[in-house]
Parts: C-alpha cells; structure tokens; sequence
C-alpha cells in the first residue's frame, strides 16, 4: 500500500527471542534417599493453551516413554500489541552505515515504532514438584525485567537492547473431575516484550560537493554596527614609538576598516592620509594598529608637533563581507582529520616579541594571534651569540594563538631575540582546483572575503 516491500522478520525474531528464554531448563527427580532417578530437559513448543490442556487431558498417557511430548512441558504464544507512545523517538533522525557494495553511497533507516507485544508462557506438568522445578528457575531472572540484546535489522548493523517484563504469574491444578480424569497442573506467566518495527532500509548518494554562497556580517550583537567615529588626539594618543593607538572603550577587531580623516585646518598624522581606508590590526582592549591591507604589515605613523585632532570612521555596511564556502564532507564516517583551505587573507601568521633579564629571555609577548591554525605552530628564537639558545612552545584555540610557553629561557642574549611563529596549518588553493570527485576523507573550505561596496 504504501509504495514499497520489506520484510525485516522482526516479530519473528520477537517469538524466537522468548522460546530462547525458556529452552534450556532440566529438573531432576529424586527418589526417597535423594538420589537422582531421571534428569530431564523440559521440551518447549509454540501453542496456544488451548490446543495444548486437550492434548493432556485427552491422551492419559502423554508421560509415557513413548510419548511424543511427555510431561513435563512448556508452551508459548504471542498475544496482544499495543503502541508505546511513552517511548516514542524522533521519526526524522535517521541510522546511516555505509554501503558496502557501493562505496559512494550510504545505507540509512529511519527511527523506529515502539510496540508492546504480549506473550503468555504455560509450564504443564502431572506433579506440583516438577512444575514447582521449573518455575523457579525461571523467577529469580526477572527483577521485574530481563532484557537481551537483538540484532534486529542486519543491513544498519542496528542493535537494540529488549526487556521482557514478567507481568504477572497464575497457578491452576485442573483436578477437579473423576479420579480417571487426567491430572493437570498448569503455571501461566504473562510477560511484554518492548520491541520496536523499523521501516524500510534506504539507500543514497553521499553529498561530495556542495557550493553555497552567503553573506556574513562582520560582527552581530558585539557592538553597535551604526555608524561610529571616534576622536583621536595624536600627541595625546598615538605612540610614535609602536605605531599603536590608543583608544578608550576599544570596539574593533583585527580585518576591520576605517577611515582617516583629519579635522579641518589641523596638519593630519604623519604615515597616514586623510579620507584613506585602513584595516585593524593588533587589536587589543585598550587600541589599535593600522594596516593599508586586511592582515597586513603596521603602518609607520608619527604625531604631529601639536596637538592634532583626527577621526577614525567606521561604518557598518562597508566592514560586512560575502563568503564563498566550498565543502567536501563524508560527514560521520571519516575519521580523517579535517583539512581546511583558503585563500591568503584568511590565514594570519602570528608574531610576538621577547623580552630579557640577565642574558635569559624571561617574557614573551603575543603581538598578533594570527588566525588559521589547526595544530600548534613551532615558537623559534634567533641564535645566542655566547650562549643557549630559548626555546618555547605555543598553545591554539579556535585557530588563534592563545599562549605562549617558555620551556628555556637560553642564555647570554645581550638583546631581545626575534620571536618566529610557524605559519598556519592551511593551504592556499586557488578555486578551480577544487572538483567534485576530490577525496571526501577530509573538509575543503574555501573563504573569498570581499568588501561590499566594490573597493
């Protein structure tokens, strides 16, 4: 009716589940110095109560050695199933194993339905110690529950665990009629096994190649994205020495741009032109440095002789970028470590600068924490001329350098050495190298950020 055959042999597997509980019991019987005269397996077959009392009460002679099925015995049926709403799952999370025929698809299952699915157990037996044997072992196991674990549907490797719940437990000895009349004793156990009936088993396609293109402020919710000037006082605030600005209440971050503007009739910062764009680098709380590219090398600027009042303008729709992000990704079956790609302006190399006591490098400043890095880079520092030389190590967060650790401060250094940060895990790759069939073991993502306003 609905499209599409299957068969998983899952109530199958359910009955089979609860014969197998109850197909290995023995008892044995003693005689009156409690010596063991017969040990016994006790048959279990699948019949309703019905049919089964019948045949022990019409043939006499069922515990016969030549019987058939002599007693004692246990018989089973399936009764009852009823929806479990209190252990229904999410219909639209899916299982997915790969395929194993076709390397370049995956096989996947939807959640599946809970059942509640009755089974009566009968122990029959012509002597209350034999009946009595065999209930007992089989009690103790159900605390009120046991559970097994099923392979359900092999195709999804899908493996659940099952609780059977001992519901309730009734005891009948039919020897009510003529002493000719055959005795039986007859146990009743109800019990409910939690199962579950899964759908159909699909296959698909793996996604290798999807190209989005999508635009992305530069910063939500850090900031008033309006229009922002702020007032820079140059003998008062910029440092001619480390180029750096001062800035109180500090709102930019590195790859932001401004721009200069001196206020009219005062002579502007020397290293920088009024109405010029610049970007943010260095970007701390307390001020900024300038660059005339995203990333790039600091602007050398000097204050003036006097106080000169300058502008430095932000504004919100000129720092919003668009993003080309490419992916190739197998998603969660690749235990390959991700690999990511871009172009030079999203990949910053770090920098940061010694300082010595004594001949022995005793601090390191990070300048800029760069951006791009996947494992932690290698720290270097210039050779001693008399002496050891430092070493140290560095620690990443979210792709940025976050710490610096000496591990030697060296010695006899006469001046601070230079500090070398290995440059970021990721590779330039130009787009149009990119295919759709590229190994999908590992994550291309391709960055083009670009100004909106055309420059």
């Amino acid at each position: 009716m609905f499209g599409q055959t299957f068969y998983h042999s899952l109530i199958r597997k359910y009955v089979a589940l609860v014969g197998t509980l109850f197909n290995d019991i023995y008892i044995e019987r003693t005689d009156s110095t409690n010596t063991v005269t017969k040990f016994i397996k006790v048959p279990i077959t699948y019949a309703p109560k019905d049919k089964m009392f019948a045949r022990v009460i019409q043939d006499s002679g069922l515990d016969r050695e030549t019987a058939v099925m002599p007693l004692p015995m246990i018989s089973f049926e399936i009764g009852q199933m009823a929806y479990d709403g209190s252990r229904k799952l999410n219909t639209v999370t899916r299982t997915v194993v790969e395929d194993p025929t076709t390397p370049d698809k995956r096989k996947y299952q939807y959640n599946p339905v809970p059942y509640n699915i009755e089974f009566k157990v009968y122990v029959y037996a012509n002597h209350s110690e034999d009946a009595s044997k065999i209930v007992e072992q089989i009690l103790p196991y159900f605390t009120p529950d046991w559970t097994t674990t099923v392979q359900l549907v092999p195709e999804v490797e899908m493996i659940m665990d099952i609780p059977v719940i001992l519901d309730s437990i009734n005891y009948s000895d039919n020897y009510d009629e003529a002493y000719t009349k055959r005795r039986a004793i007859i146990w009743s156990l109800d019990l409910t096994l939690k199962g579950y009936l899964y759908g159909p088993v699909k296959s698909s396609a793996i996604i290798k190649f999807a190209n989005t293109n999508f635009y992305i402020p530069k910063r939500i919710g850090d900031y008033d994205l309006q229009e922002e000037v702020l007032t820079v006082i140059s003998g008062k605030y910029v440092n001619s020495t480390t180029d750096f600005i001062t800035i109180k209440n500090q709102p930019f971050v590195n790859g932001d741009y401004l721009v200069y503007a001196n206020a009219d009739g005062n002579s502007q910062i020397t290293g920088l032109t009024s109405g010029s764009k610049y970007y943010v680098v260095q970007a701390n709380s307390t001020g900024i440095k300038l660059s005339t590219e995203r990333y790039g090398g600091t602007v050398d600027i000097t204050y003036a002789s006097s106080n000169t009042t300058s502008t430095l303008r932000r504004n919100s729709a000129s720092n919003t970028a668009v993003a080309e992000r490419v992916t190739v990704q197998p998603g969660l079956t690749s235990n390959n470590k991700p690999t990511v790609f871009g172009n030079n302006q999203l990949f910053v190399t770090a920098t940061a600068n010694a300082s010595i006591e004594n001949g022995v490098v005793s601090y390191v400043t990070i300048d800029e924490d760069g951006y791009g890095y996947i494992d932690n880079p290698t720290v270097t520092f210039s050779a001693s001329p008399s002496g050891n030389t430092a070493t140290a190590t560095a620690n990443v967060s979210e792709y940025r350098v976050v710490k610096l650790n000496i591990t030697s401060g060296g010695s006899g250094y006469t001046s601070a050495p230079t500090v070398t940060i290995s440059a970021p895990d990721g590779v330039t790759v130009p787009f149009s190298q990119i295919e759709e069939d590229d190994n999908y073991g590992y994550v291309i993502s391709i960055y083009n950020w670009e100004e909106l306003n055309g420059e």
